[in-house]
């Protein structure tokens, strides 16, 4: 069965390449194809020595709301039930489709992470070349990072490392956590002062995740945090606080949050 599967993932494109391959009910695409050809045709995720790999990945999906994704559009039903032995599969090929599954959602998330969740297909233009495929590379590095047992570091890797992504990132952080809060008050800011007295100022900011203290025990300075909000923002970023700013900081938090996570993609 083993060998049937390979044989299959090896076989050259009869159609266009967008075209798809099914073994078993399972679809492969270009992508998927590559990848297990990379990893010699076999079984990845549902073998005792990808069990490993496979809880790596699951806490990789946990946490898509941070990276500004939804967990919803990556299998997350099938990877945890996987994980936690609650899904039965009693026919070799029902296996493979299960692993082919899992590699998709896989290949799919993490090329959302490198180059942003493309909703619609791009547009091509006559006589120009194509642009290479994005998920055969994410493809090719992924089966690289599994092959050498370096999978807890794949993530990282691929990641964007601007400081912009990095200060959305870390917003949207503090914002998921703070939207938990049961005790969660949004209290508007008014006051134009740059100043510790400014505690609905102190509060946003932390609630913001653009401070890790809460008002009164700072360690950086204030301006700095200010400065950090505005370049968030997109406004003028001098530390100095306008209503423009003002408006921009009371959003409130939920609505910011989609904003933010449609900012990295």
């Amino acid at each position: 069965m083993k060998r049937l599967f390979f044989i299959l993932l090896l076989l050259p494109c009869i159609c266009d390449a967008q075209q798809y391959n099914y073994y078993s009910g399972a679809v492969a695409d270009s992508s998927t194809r590559i990848f297990y050809q990379k990893m010699d045709g076999r079984l990845v995720w549902l073998t005792t020595e990808g069990r490993r790999e496979l809880e790596l990945l699951a806490g990789y999906f946990q946490q898509a709301t941070h990276l500004g994704l939804d967990a919803k559009d990556y299998e997350p039903a099938l990877v945890q039930a996987v994980t936690d032995n609650n899904w039965k599969m009693p026919a070799a090929a029902d296996t493979f489709t299960m692993d082919m599954r899992i590699t998709a959602a896989a290949l799919q998330f993490f090329n959302d992470i490198a180059y942003g969740r493309q909703i619609k297909p791009p547009v091509r233009y006559d006589g120009l070349p194509l642009l290479p495929d994005k998920r055969t590379i994410i493809a090719t590095e992924l089966a690289d990072y599994l092959m050498k047992d370096q999978f807890f570091s794949f993530l990282q890797a691929i990641e964007p490392a601007d400081t912009g992504y990095l200060a959305v990132k870390k917003s949207i952080a503090g914002i998921c956590t703070t939207l938990m809060d049961t005790a969660l008050t949004e209290v508007p800011v008014t006051s134009l002062k740059a100043d510790s007295s400014n505690t609905p100022l102190l509060l946003r900011l932390h609630q913001m995740g653009i401070t890790d203290t809460l008002p009164g025990i700072l360690h950086t300075s204030l301006q700095d945090r200010i400065m950090k909000a505005q370049q968030l923002f997109n406004v003028i970023d001098d530390g100095v606080l306008r209503s423009r700013f003002l408006q921009a900081l009371n959003v409130p938090l939920s609505s910011r949050l989609q904003e933010l996570k449609k900012s990295l993609n």
